[in-house]
């Protein structure tokens, strides 16, 4: 085991970020998807006509469409706030939005980055070793089961989770004593 070097930590780091940037650049290019796109999001009328307070509300207290997912859904709704165009676009099977899927694809992008970071961070922290760290986490950040959460606006609710989870778990790790030796491998 090797102690961690600022050096190659930022080398690891910017390797992971361009691994997710190379994999996964063509989402930004696409449209949504006829599968649940539509119920979730451009055809969710807490987004449409117009993104409000009350709507964001809404997915605090009760579940949208029989999920709740409230940190989930008010990212939507951020998004939706952000992505309105000027003029519709037609949607493949599905009628029509006035939405900009891409910023809903870049968002993901950027918390699978965010993610892909965090636990390259939980596993130099177990590992002591950046290489070790640096490949779980590439393996994290291209393996195939990742595709779906980046391409689908409803399946990025498990990037939302994982982000949770990396974050709790780093908290939780530094609250052990520093002598305590499940502190960084449990």
């Amino acid at each position: 085991m090797t102690t961690p070097r600022p050096r190659t930590s930022v080398l690891g780091a910017a390797v992971l970020i361009l691994a997710v940037l190379a994999v996964f650049y063509a989402i930004l290019g696409y449209g949504f998807q006829n599968r649940d796109d539509n119920i979730n999001v451009y055809q969710n009328p807490y987004f449409n006509p117009a993104v409000s307070w009350q709507g964001i509300a809404h997915f605090w207290v009760a579940p949208y469409y029989l999920l709740y997912m409230p940190v989930t859904d008010t990212l939507w709704a951020a998004c939706a706030a952000l992505a309105r165009l000027d003029h519709t676009i037609n949607v493949y099977g599905a009628g029509t939005t006035d939405l900009d899927a891409g910023i809903f694809h870049a968002v993901s992008l950027l918390l699978h980055a965010t993610n892909t970071l965090l636990v390259f961070a939980l596993l130099r922290r177990w590992t002591r070793d950046d290489l070790a760290a640096t490949a779980g986490a590439l393996l994290f950040a291209v393996h195939p089961v990742q595709v779906e959460a980046k391409s689908r606006s409803p399946s990025r609710m498990s990037s939302a989770v994982i982000s949770c989870w990396a974050i709790g778990r780093d908290a939780a790790a530094r609250t052990i004593p520093a002598d305590c030796p499940a502190r960084d491998h449990g």
